[in-house]
């Protein structure tokens, strides 16, 4: 059930960043909705500065939103930003 998959994803949260507080982001709103989305530059900058703080990021999406989720992060965050694929959730 969701208390399995919640553990199983704070788990592997926790292998990748550590005891790092971890903020999620979810910056896609899907095709009915894309006036809601996060414009990528805004979205990169957010990141910057969440990662800049200390703080690990998590952008959520599954499919094509992970994908442009994987396509925002940047080389030298990469140790403090993960697109998890939320597909089967």
């Amino acid at each position: 059930g969701n208390a399995r998959i919640e553990a199983q994803v704070r788990e592997a949260l926790r292998q990748r960043f550590g005891e790092r507080p971890i903020v999620g982001i979810n910056p896609f709103a899907g095709g009915r909705w894309r006036s809601k989305e996060l414009p990528r530059p805004e979205l990169q900058a957010l990141v910057r500065h969440f990662a800049g703080k200390g703080l690990a990021v998590a952008l959520i999406g599954a499919g094509p939103d992970r994908q442009r989720n994987l396509e925002v992060i940047e080389p030298a965050l990469a140790d403090r930003v993960a697109a998890l694929d939320t597909d089967a959730s």
